[in-house]
């Protein structure tokens, strides 16, 4: 059984404000973080437990996209079988996601 990858409307507007960025700014890793987020929707619907454990946030797990340099930030609901993404966060930000 697979699990419903969805995202919140915060984690929504982070990627959007990306895809911006990189559209602009770097097109060839804009094309790469497409790619890769089909990727790690299908591999998190199948293994939602995929990511690394963030120590900051207990309950939350990351993943990165290596190519396009996304963390993908996400908690697992397993009574919901959802995988709720709650920030992208590129690595040049420094800082950590509000989450």
């Amino acid at each position: 059984m697979s699990f419903r990858v969805e995202a919140t409307e915060d984690a929504r507007k982070q990627l959007a404000e990306t895809t911006r960025w990189l559209t602009e700014n770097a097109p060839s890793k804009h094309r790469h973080l497409v790619t890769e987020l089909l990727e790690v929707e299908r591999h998190l619907s199948r293994l939602p437990h995929l990511g690394t454990h963030y120590p900051r946030r207990p309950g939350v797990l990351r993943t990165l996209l290596r190519r396009s340099q996304i963390w993908v930030f996400d908690r697992v609901q397993t009574a919901k079988r959802t995988v709720r993404v709650v920030a992208f966060w590129h690595t040049s930000r420094g800082k950590r996601p509000p989450l």
